[in-house]
């Protein structure tokens, strides 16, 4: 499997994490909105506005 082009993932002890739409007790898996694509547009836009407007 190649790895060109993939981000935006998360693993633990070399193997990718599951994604959990809730935690259960546990620090396993990553939570599904931390790897939502829309969220991350909406996290960059925001991080754009606030550095323009910090100056």
């Amino acid at each position: 499997m190649s790895s060109q082009g993939v981000g935006g993932r998360c693993f633990v002890d070399c193997n990718e994490s599951e994604t959990v739409d809730r935690r259960t007790g546990t620090l396993h898996g990553v939570a599904r909105y931390a790897v939502d694509p829309d969220n991350a547009r909406r996290l960059w836009t925001l991080s754009e506005e606030l550095i323009a407007n910090a100056g």
